[in-house]
């Protein structure tokens, strides 16, 4: 059986399903140590008014929800750039009482688009200047092909 998946035999969300279970599986099993998602995590409801994340998990430990936002291979360099300002909608978004809905938020690209663009290392410098110990935001990339087969590239 071959370890590369077609990206064009799903869509969108089977994308980002096929790269949230990677994530949850990552760190569950304790390979990723982030501090706002612990092994207890579970995955938890999306709101259903814009900012809409892909998918979002909870860790009872931290009490901190975490939203998901993930880009196809087929995200042009200005889809990704929406990713990015989508990702921070999520950390300032807010309850009705005024509560912050997320307290952290995961990028998930591809490391190089289908236009050839190397968007890991774009990305990396980008999160590297402008959010490193700034905001809440991990980027985290897969390969071309595989949803699932994911890298943490800053946390």
């Amino acid at each position: 059986m071959s370890n590369i998946i077609n990206h064009r035999q799903f869509n969108h969300d089977m994308g980002a399903e096929l790269a949230n279970n990677a994530i949850y599986n990552l760190i569950n099993s304790g390979s990723w140590k982030n501090i706002f998602l612990k092994t207890d995590l579970v995955k938890t409801k999306i709101k259903a008014t814009k900012p809409v994340p892909d998918g979002r998990f909870y860790s009872y430990e931290t009490s901190c929800h975490v939203a998901i936002e993930y880009k196809p291979p087929y995200s042009s360099l200005d889809e990704v750039g929406k990713g990015f300002s989508q990702c921070t909608d999520y950390i300032v978004d807010r309850n009705n009482r005024g509560d912050f809905l997320n307290q952290a938020s995961i990028l998930v690209v591809p490391d190089i688009n289908e236009n050839g663009n190397q968007i890991e290392s774009i990305y990396e410098t980008k999160f590297k200047d402008t959010v490193y110990n700034k905001n809440n935001i991990a980027l985290v990339t897969y390969s071309e092909n595989n949803p699932s087969n994911i890298r943490v590239v800053v946390d």
